[in-house]
């Protein structure tokens, strides 16, 4: 057998031998739960793109175990655009990473952040059924806490670069309560609210997008000051004005929320009128 085809046919055999990469084309979405100490458990939620305001997740039966109210919960994920598994030295802006913050946004992230949050994404799923790359929406399990790819070794207690909470951030909230969902681009752009995800005390985990609602109106001399709060969302938000209820004409376009508010201050001669937020 030629040389040349010895070595084309070792590298299609090494080319079949890669599995289909499923979760790092687009990452699905993995909550873990913790108490410190016991097992573990973790669930695909699936991906990120499929989050819907108002999905919900009944854990009351798989969460018996804990108490909610102490107990340390939170969600990530990773993606991959394109394939380049096997060649790790490519970098692409377009790699993702998820994570839960209590309030505070997250750091931002470049290539070197998300290879390491990837391995520990990674480390997390290699437990699955479906191993890293065919977890699918719905899979669990549960795993020692003290094991090296339990949630509460990658995002608490982790001693490797390449563990969630080193590489990254510590993605958990405790208790019953609420933690907003980042998505953040290696390219060092600031992470972007998705929305927010609560556990309730029944074991019920939801993911919301509030929508922003403007609070106040305020003349100053003349000029008027339209101030809001709410809204988690990736939407960019308009403020349009009316002076009939029947025409609005936007009057502020692009406007991203700043800690859950927002403020425009109208310096038009006659600021007189109605406004209303929405989104594009």
């Amino acid at each position: 057998m030629k040389r040349q085809f010895k070595a084309a046919l070792a590298f299609a055999l090494i080319l079949a031998s890669i599995p289909a990469i499923k979760a790092e084309t687009y990452g699905d979405l993995i909550v873990g739960f913790t108490k410190k100490s016991g097992t573990d458990y973790m669930l695909d939620l699936g991906s990120s793109a499929n989050l819907t305001n108002g999905s919900s997740w009944n854990l009351s039966a798989a969460l018996s175990g804990y108490t909610l109210s102490a107990v340390n919960w939170g969600v990530a994920a990773d993606a991959m655009v394109g394939d380049h598994s096997f060649l790790p030295n490519i970098s692409t802006a377009a790699d993702t990473l998820w994570s839960t913050t209590p309030v505070q946004a997250p750091p931002t992230a470049n290539e070197s952040t998300w290879g390491f949050f990837e391995s520990g994404i990674n480390s997390i799923l290699g437990n699955f059924p479906g191993g890293p790359y065919n977890t699918n929406p719905g899979d669990s399990l549960t795993i020692a806490a003290s094991d090296d790819n339990s949630w509460y070794t990658q995002t608490i207690n982790g001693s490797q670069t390449t563990d969630i909470v080193n590489s990254y951030v510590n993605p958990n909230i405790v208790g019953v309560s609420s933690g907003i969902l980042w998505q953040t681009t290696a390219d060092n752009s600031a992470p972007v609210p998705l929305g927010v995800f609560n556990l309730s005390s029944s074991g019920i985990l939801t993911f919301s997008q509030p929508t922003p609602k403007i609070t106040s109106t305020t003349l100053n001399g003349r000029q008027l000051v339209v101030q809001g709060t709410g809204g988690l969302a990736t939407a960019q938000y308009r403020i349009l004005s009316s002076t009939n209820l029947v025409h609005w004409v936007p009057v502020k376009t692009n406007t991203f929320l700043s800690n859950g508010s927002f403020s425009y201050t109208c310096g038009a001669t006659n600021a007189a009128g109605f406004y209303r937020v929405v989104t594009p």
